[in-house]
């Protein structure tokens, strides 16, 4: 999770005058008690997003293998699963779902909704639904996303992705251990904005922890793709976009915006 260190600090203003030590260690405390706060209220946000955020599965010969990310919607009419459209090209015989109390959940892939170049989202039937519910996962209301959000500088990111590499199944329990990977960032300085896309700063052997401010190389990020991007601007969370690509040369992740559904 990318963070501020306040490590920085003591090291750059400490070294220059002694005499300010009393001041420097008040001011570094205040400042470490800001970053407390601001890790802990991080915190919170990731909570509220976690229940819309799920990971997809494919089946194929008795064998469940991580696909990619998703959040679970609610449409009005319609409850839904939205991702990256390329996370369901070239399937094969494998079928497509959720991998929920030890059993696979099949998602039905038959009716389709495009909200992009690289969006799309498929109803879910009654029974996955109540599944989902029971097992606390819940729908985002449509009046929690942005459609064709503006996308501004200085302005924190918030994503959950589910990247296969932080994943674990002990087939002989059938027990999935998932550890999502959660991450804060912003628009990439002097990166592009295309169309509906725009680059995403992710430099992924340079980011903080929030538990103990060292640095550390995230896991490798495929399988996020079709997780969210979410803003949290005057105390309303909001999804405003879906991660579609990660660029390794430009250290960077890919969004596209979300628009109304076609």
């Amino acid at each position: 999770m990318l963070t501020s260190h306040y490590i920085w600090h003591i090291e750059k203003v400490g070294g220059k005058n002694t005499s300010f030590l009393t001041i420097i260690i008040i001011y570094i405390t205040m400042h470490k008690k800001e970053e407390d706060e601001d890790v802990e209220s991080t915190k919170i946000i990731f909570n509220k997003i976690s229940v819309f955020a799920i990971q997809i599965f494919r089946s194929i010969e008795s064998k469940v293998l991580p696909l990619g990310s998703g959040i679970l919607l609610n449409r009005g009419d319609r409850y839904c699963i939205m991702s990256a459209k390329h996370n369901f090209e070239n399937l094969g015989e494998s079928r497509v779902g959720f991998y929920i109390n030890k059993e696979f959940q099949t998602i039905p892939l038959t009716l389709s909704y495009s909200s992009g170049n690289d969006i799309i989202s498929y109803p879910l039937d009654y029974a996955l639904i109540r599944k989902l519910e029971e097992n606390n996962y819940k729908f985002l209301p449509a009046n929690q996303i942005t459609y064709n959000y503006t996308f501004k500088d200085d302005i924190r990111f918030y994503m959950v992705g589910y990247p296969e590499s932080q994943n674990k199944i002990k087939w002989i329990t059938g027990e999935l251990l998932v550890k999502p990977f959660e991450y804060v960032t912003q628009k990439k300085k002097n990166g592009f904005i295309e169309g509906d896309e725009i680059e995403l700063e992710f430099h992924r052997r340079k980011l903080l922890t929030s538990k103990n401010e060292c640095k550390q190389t995230a896991p490798q990020p495929y399988g996020n793709s079709g997780c969210g991007l979410w803003s949290y601007e005057e105390d309303k969370l909001t999804l405003v976009g879906i991660m579609v690509r990660f660029n390794n040369v430009n250290a960077s992740f890919i969004v596209e915006k979300i628009k109304e559904v076609e």
